[in-house]
């Protein structure tokens, strides 16, 4: 295909022309670098639905929670680092072998998951200005999880 030019609203053309992959490459002096990182943590909560049907998860129970935190950040830090895994730690041990209705009153894993976006957000932002939380995953099951991410509108 060298010296046909590459149209990239036409489809089956394969892989376009390096200069194009490279067009999108920042400055000199700019790094060209995006940085993520994951957090994989357990946490033990017990709480209680308050549905307007009949449930089991309208009476007291408990999980071991499994989050999952990703952060992504243009910049590290002074440190070297998008964020300290032990800031994410610490906001997560805060509600650790308590009960989450003593926190907030819906107790589902979307309602706990914005909750920890937001609270984990802050942090973020306090510790490298570069750096953003990108999603926050809560699973009560190991088998089922809700997803929170800040909309793009």
């Amino acid at each position: 295909m060298a010296g046909i030019p590459f149209d990239s609203k036409k489809p089956g053309q394969g892989v376009p022309p390096l200069s194009i992959l490279n067009a999108g490459l920042p400055m000199a002096g700019v790094s060209p670098y995006k940085y993520a990182v994951t957090i994989n943590e357990s946490i033990d909560c017990a709480h209680q639905l308050k549905l307007p049907y009949k449930s089991k998860c309208n009476e007291p129970h408990g999980h071991t929670y499994r989050i999952r935190v990703v952060i992504v950040a243009d910049k590290l830090n002074k440190e070297g680092m998008v964020i300290d895994f032990t800031h994410v730690k610490a906001i997560l041990d805060q509600y650790d072998h308590h009960n989450l209705n003593d926190f907030f009153d819906q107790t589902t894993a979307e309602v706990f998951g914005s909750i920890l976006l937001d609270t984990l957000q802050a942090k973020v932002a306090e510790e490298n200005p570069a750096a953003r939380v990108l999603e926050v995953a809560v699973s009560e099951t190991g088998s089922t999880w809700a997803s929170v991410q800040y909309s793009l509108r």
